[in-house]
C-alpha cells in the first residue's frame, strides 16, 4: 500500500488526474480485498488474485499510455521508478496469494477429515 500511496503522491505533483484516479480506485480495491479475503478459501483467493491482476494491468496500461503520449507527460525517472516499484509489489502480492491458493485445498481437505 505504501508504494501505491507514494506513486499517488507523485501523480498528484504531475497533475495526472486520470492516472491518479485509477490509482486511488486501485487502493480502494486492495483495501476491499484485504478486508474480505479468506485465505482458507480457494475461491476467495482466486477472486483476490483477479483483482490484483486487474490492478497490475491497469498500472501497466496507464504508464504505457503516458510514456507513449508526450503531450500528456514524459515519465520522469522518479515517477518511472515508483511505477516499477509498485508493479514489483503487485507481482509479489499476486505470488503470495498464489501460494495461499495452492495451500487452500490442503487446508479444506484437512477440515473435511475432522
Amino acid at each position: 500500500m505504501n508504494s501505491l500511496h507514494h506513486f499517488l503522491n507523485l501523480l498528484n505533483s504531475k497533475h495526472l488526474s486520470t492516472f491518479r484516479e485509477s490509482i486511488e480506485s486501485s487502493i480502494d480495491k486492495i483495501k476491499s480485498v484485504r478486508a474480505s479475503i479468506n485465505l482458507n478459501d480457494e475461491r476467495s483467493i482466486c477472486d483476490g488474485k483477479g483483482v490484483i491482476l486487474g490492478i497490475k494491468n491497469l498500472v501497466v496500461k496507464k504508464s504505457y499510455e503516458l510514456d507513449n503520449n508526450p503531450s500528456k507527460c514524459d515519465l520522469d525517472q522518479q515517477l518511472n521508478g515508483s511505477c516499477e516499484h509498485t508493479l514489483e509489489v503487485i507481482k509479489f502480492l499476486f505470488k503470495t496469494l498464489h501460494k495461499y491458493q495452492l495451500e487452500a485445498p490442503k487446508n479444506n481437505e484437512q477440515d473435511d477429515s475432522n
